[in-house]
């Protein structure tokens, strides 16, 4: 028979043991149940329900946190229009997966992009730190507090210990906010629907957040039809116009986020005469951000274009064939206009027109050529 401590020892070890199995198991099960959660959540984000996404997604992370489920939150709350409530869920990824996580990347380029687009909503209540709902979702923090809204028509309300106001708000610029200011009615010692609010104004926000752009190492490739005119040294019989298709590459840095310096690199054939014609450039350059899908810029490039025709009638005193044009290699100053079309997690897609002009000496000609250009500037 063993010692009455040993028993005590082996029976408290086996309670241990079974405690710990116990444990073991739930969260086994809990972990294959935010597992099959999640994997719902992302079917029916597929699906374009978001609604329901979301709250499997949250449900999964009650059972089994994961910075990846919170990532999806965001990405849900962003399509569901929840600005701040994406922000939020972004923002809250990015700290618990660092610089380095899966999707670092992303979340802060969608944080930004969110950021560009909605308008911040101030709200001011008197007295303060009164319940704030935007509707009929929770601002993050009592009053006076900010959130970020989508653009259009918005109900505002106010709740206090023993108050209640509320009113309408339009917050239509991106880069301008919108301040409410809601007050207890005097006297107004109940909940009450009927208070108004002392005033409703559209002003720039004391925490209005400024256009967010990239930030570092820009890359853009596009494809381009380049529209060209050569102007004759000697005549209208050295004059042609035409178009040629051609690639721009551009490399840079963004040293804020509106500006950015550039390296960019143009080449181009087309199909008119013999030999075909060539459209070189190679120079420095950049762009600024006026607007949030907006972008001028400007380059130097140096290079050269070059053509050839067949004149309509015979040049008296020349043999019939092909005439050739060109403006040696040159200088070329280059303007640009670019609107982004939509923008993805990795970039924005962009449509542009560049007017060019590229410089003579005497001997040769002159030529002004635009390209026309589509293609994806990554950041």
């Amino acid at each position: 028979m063993l010692p009455g401590r040993l028993r005590v020892a082996r029976l408290v070890l086996s309670f241990a043991l079974v405690a710990t199995c116990s444990r073991a198991a739930r969260a086994d099960d809990a972990t294959d149940s935010a597992r099959a959660h999640f994997s719902e959540g992302v079917t029916r984000f597929e699906a374009g329900d978001y609604e329901g996404a979301r709250a499997l997604f949250l449900r999964a992370d009650s059972e089994h946190h994961a910075p990846v489920i919170i990532y999806n939150v965001a990405r849900s709350e962003e399509r569901l229009d929840h600005p701040q409530a994406a922000v939020d869920a972004y923002d809250s990824y990015l700290r618990e997966a660092g610089d380095s996580g899966e999707f670092a990347t992303a979340a802060a380029l969608a944080m930004a992009q969110i950021r560009a687009r909605s308008p911040r909503l101030r709200v001011e209540t008197s007295p303060p730190g009164a319940n704030v709902f935007v509707d009929a979702q929770a601002a993050p923090e009592k009053s006076p507090t900010s959130i970020l809204v989508t653009i259009g028509h918005h109900h505002v309300v106010a709740q206090g210990d023993d108050w209640h106001a509320e009113t309408e708000v339009d917050a239509t610029d991106p880069s301008k906010g919108a301040i409410v200011t809601l007050a207890r009615a005097p006297g107004n010692s109940a909940v009450s629907s009927t208070s108004t609010p002392t005033s409703t104004h559209l002003a720039p926000a004391p925490e209005t957040v400024p256009i967010s752009g990239p930030n570092g190492l820009v890359l853009g490739m596009s494809f381009s039809i380049v529209a060209y005119h050569f102007f004759s040294k000697r005549g209208q019989a050295d004059t042609t116009t035409g178009v040629a298709p051609a690639l721009i590459a551009d490399v840079g840095y963004a040293i804020t986020p509106r500006v950015e310096i550039t390296l960019r690199v143009l080449g181009g054939l087309g199909s008119e005469g013999t030999p075909v014609t060539l459209v070189e450039g190679l120079g420095p350059g950049f762009s600024f951000r006026a607007l949030p899908a907006l972008w001028i810029g400007a380059w130097c490039l140096g290079g050269r274009i070059e053509s050839s025709f067949t004149p309509g009638e015979p040049i008296p005193g020349e043999a019939p064939g092909p005439r050739y044009v060109e403006t040696g290699w040159v200088f070329a100053p280059e303007l640009e206009a670019s609107v982004a079309l939509f923008q993805t997690d990795y970039g924005q897609w962009m449509l542009s027109i560049s007017p060019s002009y590229y410089f003579a000496s005497p001997q040769d000609n002159g030529a002004l050529f635009v390209p026309m250009s589509f293609g994806l500037r990554t950041f």
